[in-house]
């Protein structure tokens, strides 16, 4: 359930009620998070608030964006270089398809984002979300006492047909509340110190798009270096982990008709390249995917889909996972 209140016509204010029990394709179900569907938010059908922001903007040039509850980069910044297949509701399968891990940095919280237009062709996005500790030791406190990312993205369009981005972003995980592959990846790449280790990493990424026709291809990569903010086991405070992820997408719009999409994806989603602190992960996952939108009218589209792992877990010890998915979209 959607309230949306636009005073200006240029500024929104929206709260979304939520109800939502979907089945989660998460590591408890199938050993490993690289099996998340691109929406999977569940609250046992208790309504809650699943979104809460007011954007405004600031001149001719500044847009500001607040987010009172689950704030997300993805939705805030400029662009995700991945047209089409970035919505969770009517692009790809899965979670990792839809676009660079480190727009997920951040996720579900509080903070501000503001979009300045240097340029007609040349933008520049920077934000602070923030969440609540995720632990009660008073030395897990990260900016402002609480784990955090600070994201900054420059986007740059030399022409209507191609786009370039790069981004960089500062996260903090408190212990109790390590995400730094923002369950994309193995859960070695999500925690590489342990869930228990409190937890800083820089995420660098860069990714375009370019219009073939009508066609979209897009891709990018993304580096994430780790550091233990704090001594456990055999982690010493102060160990390093790098982590890698890659993709690179096709969107067919209008494919076989008008409103229609088809989508490709493959992909390594994010490993441990090395690690001071615990295991590396010396073989990859190749993430493939397809899907198809078919839109029956203007209120009702049809979106058959697969994803396959190969090496999940990035081990090739493991057994291939397909993972199908039939969605039924009503637009009203």
């Amino acid at each position: 359930m959607n309230f949306n209140t636009s005073f200006t016509g240029r500024d929104l204010l929206r709260i979304r009620l939520d109800a939502l029990d979907p089945n989660r394709f998460n590591a408890p179900v199938t050993g490993t998070n690289m099996t998340r569907l691109a929406f999977d938010r569940t609250n046992d059908n208790d309504l809650d608030i699943g979104k809460f922001f007011y954007r405004f903007p600031v001149g001719d040039r500044l847009t500001l964006h607040i987010d009172a509850a689950r704030g997300a980069y993805q939705a805030n910044v400029s662009s995700t270089f991945n047209p089409g297949l970035a919505s969770p509701i009517s692009g790809v399968v899965s979670r990792f398809g839809r676009f660079n891990p480190i727009y997920y940095q951040g996720a579900l919280g509080t903070g501000i984002t503001g979009v300045y237009d240097i340029a007609p062709n040349l933008a520049f996005s920077a934000g602070y979300l923030s969440r609540a500790p995720g632990s009660n030791n008073p030395n897990d406190g990260g900016l402002f006492g609480s784990g955090y990312t600070a994201l900054a993205q420059l986007d740059y369009r030399p022409t209507e047909t191609w786009g370039l981005g790069l981004v960089y972003a500062r996260s903090y995980y408190p212990s109790g509340n390590v995400a730094v592959s923002a369950g994309t990846g193995s859960r070695l790449s999500n925690a590489p110190f342990g869930g228990n280790v409190a937890t800083s990493a820089n995420h660098f990424g860069v990714q375009s798009t370019v219009k073939l026709g009508r066609a979209n291809l897009s891709g990018w990569a993304g580096l994430s270096l780790a550091t233990a903010e704090s001594d456990r086991g055999l982690v010493d405070e102060g160990d390093d982990a790098t982590l890698l992820n890659w993709a690179v997408t096709l969107g067919l719009p209008n494919l076989g008709g008008q409103g229609n999409l088809g989508g490709l994806v493959v992909g390594n989603p994010p490993r441990v390249l090395s690690n001071d602190g615990g295991a590396d992960e010396d073989d990859a996952t190749w993430h493939l995917e397809a899907f198809y939108r078919y839109r029956v009218n203007q209120n009702i589209s049809l979106i058959p889909g697969f994803f396959v792992l190969i090496n999940p877990e990035n081990s090739s010890a493991n057994d291939t996972i397909w993972v199908g998915s039939f969605r039924t979209v009503f637009e009203f």
